[in-house]
């Protein structure tokens, strides 16, 4: 400010702070006579929010001038390179819907939360029951993880695995990793079919192959869980893939198992629903479902949430199943066993969804 040709600055040092006191500087002088200096304490640890200005003993001259500046807290770009970066008020994120290299451009503690590529669903076959759903590839959440300065950190995003076309199992999703910090994240476990009638192990295990006693496939702890079984003669619709949240279930006489849920909770993090949602994946906020089994008889696909696909239906009113979702690791649904006038020998299974990696670190 400048009162009487004197300019007099004073400076707030940590206005905002609310634990502990502030101290102000202030200099003030004319250049034909003197200058001063003073130094004072805010004995207080409430922020200053508000400043009075008023004269002593006299009253302010005709021309007085007061200034009020302050230093904004500026948003200076986030603090690595790699992969869709989104921010919000807290933290930084890089989403890797593909593989790519994160570099810190300084040292930094983050959460790493990754995701590998579903399993396909298997074919369903004329007359020989539901075929087995994808499981979800493995999630795996780590927290405040040290990675280091000008250091190029390889991410590998495991592919959706491919559903089968004729008799075989569903292929199993591709693995992930964050560098060597994650370790292997493992993708979901095909769907079991008419000759192959387990399903295959994985980050979640994939359904087993409906109207035969067969296994769902083996989840990997702490990434995931089982796909379902299924007992011949009494459930002939296929069985659904397991999920990050949730083992597959058995198929009904004719309706297939549904999906293996997903999950919007991870250890080490918490809520991710927030997290998927602001980097633009997931599903209603939640990742890693499992895929539908395939129906059998008059019966209807098994449903799946959290990006996994649904099964496909049998003879009637026909339709495919469906894949599961790119960037949750969701499993691809198993085929329904159809009649050769509206569906050809087999139905097809669907593909598993790709996996994911996301970074988040404060501002």
């Amino acid at each position: 400010m400048t009162v009487n040709d004197w300019p007099v600055f004073t400076d707030f040092m940590n206005y905002s702070n609310t634990t502990t006191y502030k101290t102000a500087l202030a200099r003030s002088g004319n250049a034909a006579t003197q200058t001063e200096a003073w130094v004072w304490l805010y004995r207080s640890t409430s922020a200053i929010s508000s400043l009075v200005v008023q004269a002593n003993s006299t009253t302010w001259a005709a021309g007085s001038t007061f200034t009020l500046y302050g230093i904004a807290n500026a948003d200076i770009g986030a603090y690595a390179t790699g992969g869709i970066i989104t921010q919000d008020a807290t933290y930084y994120y890089h989403a890797f819907g593909s593989s790519g290299t994160f570099t810190p451009s300084r040292a930094l503690t983050a959460d790493i939360l990754v995701v590998a590529g579903g399993g396909g669903g298997a074919a369903g076959f004329t007359n020989q029951g539901g075929a087995g759903g994808g499981g979800a590839g493995g999630v795996l959440a780590l927290a405040t993880q040290s990675l280091s300065n000008g250091t190029g950190y390889t991410v590998t995003v495991g592919a959706g695995g491919a559903g089968s076309t004729g008799t075989g199992t569903g292929t199993s999703g591709g693995n992930s990793t964050f560098a060597s910090l994650s370790g292997t994240v493992y993708g979901g476990g095909g769907g079991g079919s008419y000759t192959s009638n387990a399903g295959l192990s994985g980050g979640s295990g994939g359904g087993a192959q409906g109207g035969y006693v067969a296994s769902g496939g083996t989840g990997t702890s702490g990434q995931g869980n089982n796909g379902g079984s299924t007992t011949s003669g009494l459930n002939n619709a296929g069985a659904s893939g397991g999920g990050a949240g949730g083992a597959g279930n058995q198929g009904g006489t004719t309706s297939g198992g549904a999906g293996g849920a997903g999950v919007s909770t991870v250890t080490n993090w918490g809520a991710i629903a927030a997290l998927v949602q602001a980097t633009g994946y997931g599903v209603n906020g939640a990742i890693g479902g499992g895929g539908g089994g395939g129906a059998y008889g008059n019966g209807v696909g098994g449903t799946a949430t959290a990006g996994g696909g649904n099964g496909g239906t049998s003879y009637g009113t026909y339709a495919a199943p469906t894949a599961g979702v790119s960037g949750t690791g969701g499993g691809g649904g198993g085929g329904g066993s159809v009649y050769s006038v509206v569906g050809g020998t087999n139905s097809n299974g669907a593909n598993g969804g790709s996996g994911l990696i996301i970074v988040r670190y404060a501002k």
